[in-house]
């Protein structure tokens, strides 16, 4: 069933990617689907969140064998206890973000698919991660199998997402029609034309997310833009446009950075003044909801356009994050931040207890930086044995002299091909 099982991913760019890439995942559930009345869709509920990591074994070794040996002979156990290690011993979810991740969950969701198989031989259906599409005749038979599935779930722990279940009279759109339109949507290569068509996808874009929450769609927009040379004349247009996104969602902060470093290095006529008024719009906002993964790039952005910004101390000291916390420092020291820092605030993560509480990276880095110290004067690293180590080996968790990379001129062209065969995620990730 699965089309997600992890292989080596020999770009480099990760440890492990997907067999088989998600347009390829929706090939086959139109080759799948041919013969069937009834689509069913599902997915699981928050997954790598409600994952529990004794679970594990149980997809390995299966639930007896994991309950009646707890040693660390079965591979299970030692992932089990591994992965809890990474989260001060809890058992309710597993990181988000490592390829490991990746994998473990892989391995409980391929088990799940066993017993699913198990319970119905004539199984007609594909998962993609946690994704689930069924293809039947009878609306008993898919009633019937997603019984089955909220009890394979439920033997590991897991949940249906009701919220994205569904059954489906075939034929249906097989992938959103949102997705389809931007997909195909043309940027013409006259300059007027890459105006007007620049507005009409982002209108678009803009409908489309309004309307689709829960989905990427501004991302997915900017995308589709990114092997497209912009006119200089048409600058400011997209750039409000793309400051607009900006602000509706955060998450697009790492293209939009991409984006604006590359044309800075094309000497474009960047509206540094426009930037910052966004940056800023956005920090005041997200400082008052401890958004760190938000303040971080907005940071971030700040930096590598060479903004200078005088934020208030007050503000300042709202910030807890110890991402942001250190990235304030980083701009403070490099003089792209003008304010008083909140020492007083700061510094009472600065003592030997903070080392191994949340607030770790910040008491760790800041006192190796010297950018905050101990009101003590005490060296508290110097008294630890494994924060000494680190020490010792010049090991740091922070690159702040790390720059985005621009995406190359001449990967860009002001004219769209019909046929465009190329990686818009190498352009911009490499």
């Amino acid at each position: 069933m699965s089309l997600s099982i992890p292989v080596q991913d020999d770009s480099g760019k990760r440890a492990v990617t997907n067999k088989y890439s998600y347009d390829e995942m929706i090939r086959e559930k139109v080759l799948r689907s041919c013969s069937s009345k009834y689509m069913v869709s599902t997915d699981i509920s928050r997954f790598y969140r409600t994952i529990y990591t004794h679970s594990i074994p149980w997809a390995l070794h299966g639930k007896s064998t994991s309950k009646s040996n707890r040693s660390s002979s079965l591979l299970g156990n030692l992932l089990d206890f591994d992965t809890r290690n990474t989260q001060d011993q809890q058992t309710l979810g597993i990181p988000i973000g490592p390829d490991t991740s990746r994998i473990i969950s892989e391995l409980i969701a391929v088990a799940i698919d066993c017993k699913l198989q198990e319970g119905f031989s004539d199984l007609n259906g594909i998962r993609y991660v946690d994704d689930f599409f069924f293809f039947v005749n009878r609306l008993s038979d898919a009633e019937k199998i997603l019984d089955g599935l909220n009890r394979m779930l439920k033997e590991f722990e897991l949940e249906v997402n009701e919220l994205k279940t569904d059954i489906q009279k075939l034929p249906q759109p097989f992938e959103p029609l949102w997705m389809q339109e931007l997909r195909s949507f043309r940027i013409r290569s006259e300059q007027k034309d890459q105006a007007t068509d620049l507005l009409h996808l982002f209108s678009r874009a803009f409908v489309y997310y309004e309307e689709y929450t829960r989905h990427n769609v501004l991302h997915f927009a900017i995308i589709q833009l990114l092997p497209i040379r912009i006119y200089e004349d048409n600058w400011s247009l997209f750039e409000s446009l793309i400051l607009q996104s900006l602000i509706a969602e955060p998450r697009i902060f790492p293209i939009v950075t991409r984006l604006f470093v590359s044309y800075k290095s094309y000497d474009y006529p960047l509206s540094y003044d426009k930037i910052k008024e966004t940056l800023l719009s956005i920090i005041n906002y997200h400082v008052d909801y401890g958004h760190g993964f938000v303040l971080c790039w907005a940071f971030w952005l700040l930096r590598e356009m060479g903004i200078t910004v005088d934020i208030s101390e007050e503000q300042l000291s709202s910030i807890k994050d110890p991402f942001a916390v250190l990235s304030l420092l980083y701009l403070r020291e490099n003089g792209f931040l003008t304010s008083r820092i909140p020492k007083t605030t700061w510094q009472s993560y600065m003592k030997a207890d903070e080392l191994y509480l949340d607030h770790w990276l910040l008491s760790f880095e800041a006192l190796e930086r010297k950018w905050l110290n101990n009101r003590q004067g005490n060296d508290y690293i110097a008294k630890d044995d494994f924060f000494l180590f680190l020490r010792e080996n010049d090991i740091s968790f922070l690159n702040m002299e790390y720059r985005t990379n621009p995406i190359k001129e001449k990967k860009l062209s002001f004219e769209q091909d019909l046929d465009e065969s190329i990686d818009l995620f190498s352009l911009l990730y490499d």
